[in-house]
């Protein structure tokens, strides 16, 4: 079905139907991973701003695996971010050694935890020490070692 208008001819007076064509613009080349669909006018003109009358399984099913799609895709995102952030974060060099430590030494184990402890009992600088929350336990022994 096309649309019909009416319309008024000045000249002779009558009315007359002029009926439109829809424009339907082609594209020269079909993008690669475009999906093609087939539409009917019907689906054109539906009022989607009505809830659905009838969903059938079938429709059930695939709103289901989109939505499981989709939350999967956010929490792959969050995931993605949560990696980002802690690889770029950067620890702040420039905070006095007590804020340092109060902010980062949960990021270490009972071991490393020890080293630093020790590296304060033997007054190894301050930058030094903030550097060790970024070694590996047997550099950390390396470190108190040479100093003691």
């Amino acid at each position: 079905m096309c649309p019909v208008r009416g319309m008024l001819n000045t000249k002779t007076g009558a009315y007359e139907t002029v009926i439109t064509e829809p424009k339907v613009e082609e594209v020269a080349e079909i993008p690669e991973g475009a999906k093609k669909i087939i539409l009917d006018e019907n689906f054109l003109y539906k009022d989607f701003t009505q809830p659905c009358e009838k969903v059938d399984d079938d429709q059930k099913m695939m709103i289901a695996f989109l939505r499981e799609k989709e939350y999967e895709q956010k929490l792959d995102k969050l995931a993605h971010q949560d990696k980002e952030q802690s690889v770029t974060l950067k620890k702040d060099m420039q905070l006095p050694l007590v804020e340092y430590i109060n902010q980062y030494i949960c990021e270490l184990d009972d071991s490393r935890k020890q080293q630093i402890c020790e590296a304060i009992a033997l007054k190894i600088p301050e930058q030094q020490i903030k550097e060790m929350f970024d070694m590996s336990l047997e550099d950390m022994i390396k470190v108190t070692g040479k100093a003691g």
